[in-house]
């Protein structure tokens, strides 16, 4: 194939592709021309093989044919890997050389955290048994408001209801104390629980949460576009209070914003706000600044 073919086919294969996220964000209400193409060409491929469909215009017109397909291509497309205390050392350095700074330096009685993506929730009720762990070690208790959002419902309910069957990196000691078994489930207890509000939300299209101690935002922008990628930490630092942590996947990094973070924990990407907190975007709030 010729280069001028070669970009001809690209070019049609890109609006083929423009033309399926019209299809799902018309269906859905989801928008994913912010992901990386790669990702998203991967399952669409895995969807096409599913389908015994051999060329992606021929995909189109079969997600025109089949409407449920939109449904389970969508599916696809989301990103719900997760698990309890992912990366033990990470949550390790986290609790032990930044959290602990945090509540020193307190000066209201109220932790704020957000955790975008958080799929059915174990990052969310991972990082809640650390900071209940933490105060029992120093003989501390504040208010904990902990956001865990995603885009897809399904998830959110999951994390709602709290249940989960465990796997073997939750430790016995843990499992005992901040769960209780029902049948082969086991349910988080009410005095984590009571830290959580579960909602959707869209961490690129959506205003974000503010007033924040912390962001935890695992293996999300890795699959965000570059641009995307920017946008979301722009937001993240308009959304975070001074000296505020920022806590990503051990693939991802703060790109252009090396200024206004400080470096805590270079392996696991944990950063401190060197200028965050207050550099106000002109961003609409609603429910998130409660």
């Amino acid at each position: 194939m010729t280069v001028p073919k070669v970009i001809a086919h690209q070019e049609k294969t890109a609006q083929i592709l423009n033309k399926i996220f019209i299809l799902i964000q018309n269906k859905t209400g989801h928008d994913f021309s912010a992901y990386k193409k790669s990702t998203i060409n991967r399952r669409i491929q895995k969807r096409m093989k599913t389908c015994q469909v051999d060329e992606i215009c021929d995909y189109l017109e079969y997600l025109h044919e089949n409407p449920d397909e939109i449904h389970l291509l969508y599916n696809e497309l989301l990103i719900n890997v997760t698990q309890f205390f992912r990366d033990p050392e990470a949550y390790e350095s986290l609790k032990s050389k930044f959290f602990i700074n945090i509540l020193e330096a307190k000066d209201d009685d109220v932790i704020r955290i957000w955790v975008p993506g958080c799929s059915s929730g174990e990052e969310v009720y991972s990082i809640a048994i650390m900071i209940s762990e933490l105060f029992e070690e120093m003989n501390q208790n504040f208010k904990v408001q902990i956001f865990g959002t995603d885009i897809d419902e399904s998830v959110i309910r999951k994390a709602r209801s709290g249940k989960y069957k465990i796997s073997s990196n939750i430790h016995y000691d843990r499992l005992c104390k901040y769960f209780y078994k029902n049948g082969d489930e086991y349910t988080i207890k009410n005095e984590i629980r009571e830290m959580m509000i579960f909602s959707t939300h869209n961490v690129i299209t959506d205003p974000p949460f503010t007033r924040l101690d912390m962001i935890s935002c695992r293996n999300l922008l890795i699959y965000l576009e570059s641009s995307a990628q920017q946008q979301v930490i722009s937001n993240f630092v308009n959304a975070l209070n001074k000296d505020g942590i920022l806590f990503l996947g051990p693939s991802e990094n703060i790109g252009k914003f090396l200024d206004t973070f400080k470096i805590e924990d270079n392996k696991w990407n944990i950063f401190r706000g060197a200028n965050s907190g207050r550099m106000r975007l002109n961003l609409k709030t609603n429910f998130l600044t409660q």
